[in-house]
């Protein structure tokens, strides 16, 4: 829930407590930490989230989109840059389509060329 309201210093007092499950998805909304660092455009928090051990950086969020695509979506380059050195599927797929599809279909060819 820090990580809906964009709560970065609570996110990083809980992902020291531990059994804190950073990949929790909201039973409401259904999106987790990750998911929520990227729909405020939060490059802090991605990076701690990504720093956090058991982060899965392939989770799906409420519309079964992974955290690249999101960021290939928004056209947050140094993010999908992030996700990427971190081993996200760059042919991870969503009806059919590749992760950078996004990029291109949101006019960010800057993220497409990544």
């Amino acid at each position: 829930m820090a990580s809906q309201f964009n709560y970065e210093e609570l996110v990083e007092l809980f992902i020291g407590i531990e059994g804190i499950d950073v990949n929790q998805r909201r039973e409401v909304i259904g999106h987790a930490a990750l998911s929520w660092a990227l729909y405020h455009h939060n490059e802090g928090l991605v990076r701690l989230l990504l720093d956090t051990p058991g982060i899965d950086i392939e989770i799906l969020d409420a519309w079964d989109r992974t955290p690249l695509m999101l960021a290939a979506e928004f056209g947050i380059i140094t993010v999908a840059e992030l996700l990427l050195d971190h081993g996200a599927n760059v042919n991870a797929r969503f009806v059919a389509s590749p992760a950078l599809s996004y990029a291109a279909d949101e006019g960010h060819q800057e993220v497409d060329g990544a």
